[in-house]
């Protein structure tokens, strides 16, 4: 076990279990983030199941990981008629709103045209998941025959980050951007 600079809490053999400083052990984990971007995260130094102080780090560890098991369980239950969201509904709807707060509007401004291309690309109807790596590879060749490199390149990061963010937010299993 490791002391932290303030000595109140010590970190234990198992990822995010601690002990306080009179020897209480708890969890704390996050579980990503929400739609506005804020974390998720859960904190507790009682079993969930028998509502009793834990007695063992193990006890500690095996409740979180059944926990953070069930909660992802549950939020991909949630988050999977998100899922089957058409591209473009992502992109206006849950996209562009995230990017207007993170960037300038200058900049937010600037990039309206990389959006409208992106859709107008991928279509209207075409789900987020169904997008694959191929589809991401086809989609840059097609700008690299209408658009100088630069514009291509500042296009395609957009674009990944378009669908980390929806990976990030589990509304895609995998970033099929990371294989191009």
């Amino acid at each position: 076990m490791k002391k932290n600079s303030n000595n109140k809490t010590t970190r234990t053999r198992y990822n995010n279990v601690y002990k306080d400083y009179k020897g209480v052990i708890f969890f704390s984990v996050c579980l990503g983030k929400d739609e506005n971007g804020k974390r998720i995260t859960k904190k507790t130094r009682k079993s969930l199941k028998t509502g009793e102080p834990f007695q063992t780090t193990k006890q500690a560890n095996e409740e979180l990981q059944e926990f953070v098991a069930d909660w992802k369980r549950q939020h991909l239950t949630v988050n999977g008629g998100n899922s089957d969201m058409a591209f473009a509904d992502f992109i206006n709807n849950v996209f562009l709103p995230y990017y207007k707060k993170t960037v300038r509007l200058s900049t937010f401004n600037r990039k309206k045209f990389l959006f409208v291309r992106i859709i107008t690309y991928f279509g209207e109807k075409v789900k987020l998941t169904e997008i694959t790596s191929v589809d991401c590879l086809e989609f840059q060749q097609f700008l690299l025959n209408h658009y100088a490199r630069s514009s291509v390149r500042v296009i395609m990061q957009t674009f990944k980050q378009m669908l980390k963010y929806a990976e990030n937010h589990e509304l895609i299993a995998k970033n099929p951007m990371n294989k191009v």
